[in-house]
């Protein structure tokens, strides 16, 4: 098979003339920018197509499309029901699950009832995949989730962040605070097939009928740590918002969950953002978790 090249694919004309011999094209976006690995476009808005970027990540990416497949038609909410066309250029292909983001202020807008129907419903999404853990692992590759051991080490940032006067002084006291207790590892772990990445754009949300129309981007879905999993959750969502999935997760699983590890690794992953690009951006998010830390 044959790789697109990011000329080919910035090349409408190319695309939509590949693309054709497939589909009846009205519209055909350019890439989609932050997709990872791949270049995404959608069809006529209504069909989400995507192309391997390089050869080494072939078998990943068929590997991902084949957990899509397996784990159609199980999960409480839907998700893409995932295709692979071979062919010259071999992609995957889904119809889009209408909807939009849906982040905290969003949440916050909506009635009392509507925002926990959000918090029962995504509990009950992670949970059913968390129960299908040996079903998984016994039908289909899945990754061990190492993101948080890939992050700068706690002396690492204590001496980054202890360096950037740009940061006020009491920040920069709370970071080498923070990392003198974090330990990465979790004595009381829970390892589980999970998603690892449920967050605002990888959410489909009907605000007129105030609910989720469905889950996507299984990328990063892996087995480890649950903990980790909602951590993911709190990165984009508030302390309340997580505090009402993880008390639905617990009735509905029987397990007691560490909800201030869940909050020390949503922090951490702040601090890697900062760590990846010290900008003003990132320092003014890690200053405004800190302030919710210190709240």
């Amino acid at each position: 098979m044959k790789i697109l090249s990011r000329h080919q694919a910035y090349d409408l004309h190319f695309m939509t003339d590949l693309l054709s011999r497939d589909f009846a094209i009205k519209s055909l976006s350019l890439p989609c920018p932050k997709a990872k690995g791949t270049f995404a476009f959608a069809i006529n808005d209504d069909i989400i197509v995507k192309f391997p970027q390089r050869k080494n990540i072939v078998h990943e990416f068929k590997q991902d499309n084949a957990l899509l497949r397996f784990l159609h038609g199980k999960t409480s909410l839907p998700i893409p029901n995932s295709k692979i066309q071979e062919g010259e250029y071999t992609y995957s292909w889904h119809k889009k699950i209408p909807g939009n983001f849906i982040f905290q202020a969003g949440l916050d807008a909506l009635p009392p009832a509507k925002r926990q129907k959000f918090c029962d419903d995504i509990a009950a999404f992670v949970f059913g995949l968390h129960s299908m853990t040996d079903e998984v692992f016994n039908n289909v590759y899945i990754p061990y989730w190492d993101r948080f051991e890939r992050y700068p080490k706690p002396a690492e940032i204590i001496a980054r962040t202890a360096a950037d006067k740009k940061l006020s002084a009491s920040d920069r006291a709370f970071l080498k605070s923070f990392y003198k207790k974090f330990i990465l590892a979790n004595e009381n772990a829970i390892v589980r097939f999970s998603h690892f990445d449920i967050m605002p754009k990888n959410i489909a949300f009907d605000f007129k009928k105030g609910k989720i129309e469905g889950i996507y981007d299984f990328g990063d879905a892996g087995i480890g740590d649950i903990h980790q999993d909602f951590s993911q959750i709190g990165l984009h969502y508030g302390f309340d918002t997580l505090s009402k999935i993880v008390a639905r997760y617990e009735k509905l699983s029987g397990l007691r969950l560490d909800i201030d590890k869940i909050r020390d690794y949503s922090f951490h992953s702040w601090t890697h953002f900062y760590m990846d690009s010290p900008n003003d951006k990132y320092r003014a998010a890690l200053s405004a978790q800190i302030k919710v830390r210190q709240a």
